[in-house]
């Protein structure tokens, strides 16, 4: 197949509606994509709703997700969240990278539990036969076959392992600060000042390393994240609204009531009942 600029072949899930509430995550779509020397490709936030994990396979190219930064080579692997300005671009005559893209009420739970750094290197080369069963599950409608496909998504994170890559002066200080918050969102007293406190820098140089990589700042980087777990908690469990709020940093549940309606447009109940604010 000639390449392009464009997407070299994509796959979309055939996964009925109704079978989605009976999985934690999915895989909406996958493929690989070959970029143009010089070509840019861009997502603004509100194009971003998913998980995008993705995998270089040949050539170089370089990447702004999130507001961080990086060069990606070949077993090179970047991850962007939900809501998140994505921005790729080739440097090499072609570069071509395999991309998954990640939903459901548990995807960024379950992702964010691997602990993996924004970017790293592979621990294994590109795992071929891997994605090649993915894509050939995606023609199937069965949740047998999703709930396969998901299976080997986790098996490629099992290969993906390996050391992440670091390209500024500030760029340990705030992966180890991103991990950091999504390990603790459960504590009410984290806060910009707890973390510089814990890395031992002061707020100012905190603040400056998220303002370098165009990260909007700790503290609403915490909420951003709360109200992404709050989201996965209404939706994917049945916990209480005071059980969700402990869960997600709040000691005072009306605290936590006022913070989801003024994000989602309804209370936590009401937003799962009727589904308001669900991400898809």
């Amino acid at each position: 197949m000639k390449k392009t600029n464009n997407i070299t072949h994509s796959y979309f899930t055939n996964l009925i509606q109704t079978n989605l509430g009976k999985m934690p995550f999915w895989v909406e779509a996958t493929g690989i994509n070959c970029l143009k020397k010089g070509y840019i490709e861009k997502k603004t936030p509100l194009q971003s709703s998913t998980i995008d994990f993705c995998w270089g396979i040949n050539g170089t190219g370089r990447v702004n997700v999130g507001g961080a930064k990086a060069v990606i080579e070949k077993d090179g692997i970047f991850l962007s969240y939900p809501f998140e300005e994505r921005q790729k671009e080739s440097l090499s005559n072609e570069w071509e990278y395999r991309w998954l893209t990640l939903t459901g009420p548990l995807a960024c739970a379950i992702v964010m539990s691997y602990g993996f750094p924004r970017f790293m290197s592979s621990y294994v080369p590109y795992p071929t036969e891997l994605f090649a069963q993915l894509d050939e599950l995606f023609p199937e409608k069965s949740l047998f076959a999703q709930r396969r496909a998901a299976a080997l998504v986790l098996d490629i994170f099992a290969h993906a392992d390996g050391c992440s890559i670091l390209f500024s002066k500030f760029e340990r200080l705030v992966v180890r600060a991103e991990e950091y918050i999504k390990q603790n969102l459960g504590n009410p007293e984290l806060t910009t000042e707890h973390i510089a406190d814990y890395f031992k820098v002061s707020r100012v140089t905190l603040n400056k390393a998220y303002r370098e990589h165009n990260f909007p700042s700790p503290g609403r980087r915490i909420l951003d994240l709360r109200l992404i777990r709050a989201r996965e908690l209404i939706y994917g469990t049945d916990l209480s609204v005071v059980e969700i709020s402990r869960l997600c940093g709040f000691s005072d549940p009306h605290t936590f009531t006022r913070f989801i309606k003024r994000s989602l447009g309804a209370p936590p109940l009401q937003c799962r009942k009727k589904k308001v604010g669900v991400l898809n």
